[in-house]
């Protein structure tokens, strides 16, 4: 089996290298992967009060293209897997033949927001 690389953009190291098991003749698999952050910028969003649109974080839902060996398209709707270094996903009900969708369900590592706001203490 030879192995092909994926890069992954916004680690913490520039650049994060996956590698995925290419099956002879057959190509591996696109995915598409949601990650989710707050929804909301502040840790209050009710003292908008009825302006809380103004506080939605506008980048709470990242959808990405990935590749994923062509030896794991049986997943079924609500199966959850660990991506390696990434986190625990879970196939989404959007999930059609030919067209997987995962979401993010828990990160492996701590968020960038979650540092930011121990900063500010």
């Amino acid at each position: 089996m030879e192995l092909i690389a994926e890069v992954v953009e916004g680690s913490e190291t520039k650049h994060a290298i996956h590698w995925i098991g290419v099956v002879p003749g057959r190509e591996p698999t696109k995915i598409e992967v949601r990650e989710y952050d707050h929804l909301f910028k502040s840790e209050e969003p009710a003292r908008f009060e009825g302006n809380w649109l103004e506080d939605v974080n506008p980048n709470s839902e990242t959808v990405r293209e990935a590749v994923i060996d062509p030896t794991y398209v049986d997943f079924k709707v609500l199966d959850r897997v660990q991506f390696e270094r990434l986190g625990y996903y879970c196939v989404d009900p959007d999930t059609k033949p030919g067209r997987m969708v995962f979401n993010r369900t828990m990160a492996l590592k701590e968020s960038a927001w979650k540092k930011q706001q121990a900063s500010k203490k």
